[in-house]
């Protein structure tokens, strides 16, 4: 069979879809780990495609994958503000979030807030650089200007400051928009507009990747106006770096791993509101497994505070009840941290469950986080979480 067209398909994440490909399609998919869904052969040039929980776009051979959440896009924008410091964006994402493309959304917000930053004008700052020159300026590097001396290069080596817009902040904003301009995920439509905004900053170098991830600045009343705009040039250029060859395909995406950003989120809106109670709370403390330290054990979230110790684990799956290899793991954070209660934070609605273990010193209790209403929704079932929790002691 010939080899046929683009076969473009949209899932929700942990759903399927049987599609018809040709042999040489499915020859570059089959068999591939680093995919965000698996496939499966039917037989007679039909497969079966399982997404698994990665949100976004996906380009690989012959497939353009839109794998959009299981839980209201509100849901997961709520989710990703919280966790990139996007929260001043909350009004732009309720506006957006009709789509289920979220990297396409993310786009457009993020050219939003940079064409609002050029109407301000671009930030100019001073920027200390090191260059050879024919006179002095700044300081004389001695030790340098005497090693040119001796090559026969009569120029000064010298540091100085130089007021300039190539700052910090415009260098991440320029990484991200060349990124997504050059990106063949991102439709033609965003690519012009950001195309277009990234004419505006002159003079601006890009950084190389990752260094971009370590520019320095700091928030202030400067720069105040650049943010959440470069929280958000982060958040995308972190995101989509997803390309490499696979199988003899070049792949491209922009995906997110719901298990990692489920998991930061809980850590994250519970220390924002225990601590206010008067608790701490850690994420990914280490601790001993055993006595001479061979093993180790690393709960999601550790919280301290009131004459209490509370550890959890955060399990991105919609469930009241517990698998036993999650009992098992969290049977061994209570034992060891002596504990006699734990908790699994899982995902969906209901009332969870209670497991005491049979040797009566220790119980599990899985305490599910309903995702399925409105940001609203899930500010106040965080909140209802977090009291079940400090309280169940």
């Amino acid at each position: 069979m010939n080899e046929a067209g683009p076969v473009q398909v949209e899932l929700k994440e942990w759903d399927s879809k049987d599609v018809s490909l040709c042999a040489d399609q499915a020859a570059k998919l089959l068999g591939r780990e680093s995919m965000p869904l698996d496939v499966f052969s039917l037989g007679q040039g039909r497969y079966r495609l399982k997404a698994k929980s990665i949100v976004g776009r996906f380009t690989v051979g012959p497939l353009d994958l839109c794998v959009y959440p299981k839980w209201p896009m509100e849901s997961l924008l709520r989710m990703l503000s919280e966790v990139y410091e996007l929260t001043r964006l909350i009004k732009d994402f309720v506006n957006f979030g009709t789509t289920r493309d979220v990297f396409e959304l993310l786009v457009e917000i993020f050219h939003t807030q940079v064409e609002s930053i050029l109407r301000s004008g671009l930030l100019r700052t001073y920027v200390e650089l090191r260059e050879e020159l024919t006179a002095v300026r700044g300081r004389l590097d001695v030790a340098g200007t005497a090693l040119l001396l001796s090559r026969g290069r009569p120029n000064a080596v010298c540091d100085f400051e130089q007021y300039t817009n190539n700052g910090s902040e415009n260098r991440l904003l320029v990484t991200a928009l060349d990124a997504v301009a050059q990106h063949p995920i991102v439709s033609p439509v965003n690519r012009s507009r950001v195309r277009r905004v990234r004419t505006c900053f002159d003079g601006v170098e890009p950084a190389v990747f990752p260094d971009a991830f370590s520019l320095p600045f700091v928030p202030d009343r400067l720069n105040g106006r650049y943010f959440p705009a470069l929280p958000l040039a982060e958040l995308i250029l972190r995101k989509l770096t997803l390309t490499h060859n696979v199988g003899g395909a070049t792949a491209y995406g922009f995906m997110i791993d719901m298990n990692q950003l489920f998991e930061r989120f809980v850590l994250v809106r519970l220390k924002n509101i225990l601590t206010e109670k008067g608790f701490s709370v850690s994420g990914q403390v280490t601790t001993k497994f055993d006595l001479a330290g061979h093993a180790e054990i690393r709960p999601d979230i550790l919280i301290q505070g009131n004459g209490q110790t509370i550890v959890a684990d955060t399990k991105y799956k919609i469930t009241e009840n517990a698998k036993s290899a999650d009992l098992y793991q969290m049977l061994a954070y209570c034992r060891i941290l002596k504990l006699p209660l734990g908790f699994l934070i899982t995902a969906g609605s209901g009332i969870g469950n209670v497991y005491q273990v049979e040797d009566g010193l220790t119980k599990i209790r899985v305490l599910p986080l309903d995702l399925s209403g409105s940001m609203q929704h899930v500010d106040a079932a965080l909140e209802k979480l977090s009291k079940e929790i400090t309280d169940q002691q």
